[in-house]
């Protein structure tokens, strides 16, 4: 291929190198993808075998390994769906952007891991309710909610991303605590307030659907928050060391006070505790 590409136009080749490498990068998605799912049928398996029946001492774990295969029938069909009808932008090639490793949902960033890193149990209470906004799965919503009791409430515009949150959630019996809902965020307007919100790299996106000035965006959010509230706001990767980020941060001061920051990621991004000020 290297040298039919030597023989094309560079604007050409440059094309037909890009449609290789995403093809490519598809390729090992699936394939990853797939083999999760195997790992998967291989965990339920050996969990029928040592329980020993739905009518056994261990029948809960039985009965737990036969839900979760039911429950990933029902997020492969998800999926599926998204594939075949939605027509829009999809991160992470289609697949969850978002991994949740105590139910073995395969994703791209992990779930668990970025609660720790986070610290979320630190900042988070029971009695607060979160708002989460470009959640994609809202996992971070459920599995924040899962650790410490709080409430949860998720906008994605993607609605197989929250059909597939909304699953995960009545799964882990979290129904009560988390809705997450399909909406375009530049026309979300509520009645009520939050204690907390996530901002999650979602001040501007991929998908082009939300692409405000980060002063813009901090506004919104400041009105979206109670007195007090707390803002936890994470950068792209191309956001850290550029001029007009930092400048947008330091304008920010108005409106919240930065109470921790953190470098995560190998230095590739920042992330805020930020407290509303009234």
């Amino acid at each position: 291929m290297l040298t039919v590409l030597l023989k094309l136009p560079r604007r050409i080749a440059g094309k037909i190198r890009n449609v290789y490498v995403i093809a490519v990068k598809k390729m090992k998605l699936t394939f990853a993808f797939n083999l999760h799912r195997f790992a998967l049928y291989l965990r339920v398996k050996s969990c029928r075998l040592l329980s020993g029946g739905e009518k056994s001492p261990q029948a809960a774990s039985y009965e737990f390994s036969n839900n979760l295969l039911t429950l990933h029938k029902k997020i492969y069909n998800l999926l599926l769906l998204q594939r075949n009808h939605y027509k829009h932008y999809a991160y992470f090639s289609g697949y969850p952007y978002q991994s949740l490793g105590i139910l073995n949902v395969f994703g791209d960033r992990g779930t668990e891991e970025r609660f720790e890193a986070y610290e979320l149990a630190k900042w988070i209470k029971s009695s607060d309710t979160i708002l989460d906004i470009g959640c994609n799965c809202g996992f971070m919503s459920i599995f924040t909610s899962f650790r410490t009791g709080c409430s949860a409430e998720g906008i994605d515009i993607n609605p197989y991303m929250i059909s597939i949150g909304n699953e995960v959630a009545a799964y882990l019996n979290l129904s009560d605590k988390v809705k997450l809902i399909t909406g375009d965020f530049k026309e979300f307007k509520c009645a009520k307030i939050y204690s907390v919100i996530f901002s999650f790299a979602t001040h501007w996106t991929d998908d082009k659907n939300y692409r405000v000035s980060l002063d813009e965006h901090f506004s919104k959010l400041h009105t979206l928050l109670q007195s007090n509230g707390l803002l936890v706001f994470e950068s792209h990767y191309n956001d850290v060391g550029q001029e007009s980020f930092y400048d947008s941060i330091n304008r920010s001061s108005e409106l919240f006070r930065i109470e921790e920051k953190k470098i995560l990621e190998n230095g590739c991004r920042e992330f805020y505790y930020m407290r509303k000020i009234d």
